[in-house]
């Protein structure tokens, strides 16, 4: 997860960081995995800068790291399948 700036020079600056990380390290990013997110940001503008990083437009809620990620986080209603997920747990446990 990488935070910056909403502007054309911030996100070039990125993209050349990601793509130096990825020569370093001989790898390439997951297009497919990797999505952008922009707020209070007018639609052209989005489009224009998500087209540079190659990656596609996420819009939440999503997952990141199996954890949902959304507008809203303290609605019980973002947190349900994590709190399913840790009850399912805990009730294997044997004390």
């Amino acid at each position: 997860m990488i935070f910056c700036v909403v502007s054309l020079r911030e996100v070039k600056r990125v993209k050349q960081i990601l793509d130096l990380f990825m020569e370093a390290l001989g790898t390439e990013i997951d297009k497919d995995k990797s999505n952008t997110f922009l707020f209070s940001t007018p639609e052209v503008v989005k489009t224009h800068l998500t087209r540079i990083l190659g990656f596609r437009f996420g819009e939440l809620p999503t997952k990141y790291l199996g954890n949902i990620l959304a507008s809203n986080p303290l609605r019980i209603a973002n947190w349900q399948q994590t709190i399913e997920k840790l009850k399912n747990r805990l009730e294997n446990w044997s004390f």
